[in-house]
C-alpha cells in the first residue's frame, strides 16, 4: 500500500476537530500512528511496527493491530465534529506481520444519530491483510469550549 500524498482538508471543521483531538492524544503519539487520510467517510493512518510492540513470537501484538483498527474509528466518527467513544469492537485476525509500516483503512458504514459504525482493514506495507475489524462509536455530545 503506497501512500503518496498525506489527504486531509483542515479547512473543514469536523475534519480539523478529529485532527486536533489526534494531535494531543498520547497514546496515538506513543504508538507513532499517523493519520495519512481522512474524510467523513474514509481514513487511513501508518504505523512502522517497533520491537516493543511485537509479541513473544516476534511479530505484531493483536493489542497493536486493535489499536490501530480503533483509532482509526476514533478519527472517522469525530470528522463529524462531535466527541465519541468505543462502544464495541470485533476483531478478526487474518495473518501475522513481523517488520515494516502497518496500514489501518476504514470506511463509515452507517452513521446515524448516536452511533457510527465501521469496518477497518489492517493491512502490511505490500497489502496483505492482517485483520479486519468492525467498530462501534457511541456520541458522547458536542466538545466543551
Amino acid at each position: 500500500m503506497n501512500i503518496i500524498e498525506k489527504d486531509i482538508n483542515l479547512n473543514d471543521p469536523g475534519i480539523a476537530f478529529a485532527m486536533d483531538q489526534a494531535a494531543k492524544n498520547p497514546y496515538m503519539i506513543f504508538n507513532g500512528i499517523e493519520v495519512e487520510q481522512l474524510t467523513v467517510d474514509h481514513c487511513i493512518v501508518s504505523m512502522k511496527l517497533r520491537d516493543e510492540q511485537k509479541n513473544p513470537h516476534g511479530t505484531a501484538h493483536g493489542g497493536v493491530l486493535y489499536t490501530i483498527a480503533d483509532t482509526v474509528a476514533g478519527l472517522l466518527s469525530r470528522a463529524d465534529g462531535r466527541q465519541y467513544m468505543t462502544l464495541d469492537g470485533e476483531i478478526h485476525y487474518l495473518r501475522a506481520a513481523s517488520s515494516g509500516k502497518i496500514y489501518g483503512e476504514g470506511i463509515v458504514v452507517r452513521r446515524g444519530r448516536t452511533t457510527v459504525v465501521m469496518d477497518i482493514s489492517i493491512k502490511d506495507e505490500v497489502g496483505k491483510e492482517l485483520s479486519r475489524t468492525t467498530i462501534t462509536m457511541f456520541c458522547i455530545g458536542k466538545p466543551q469550549g
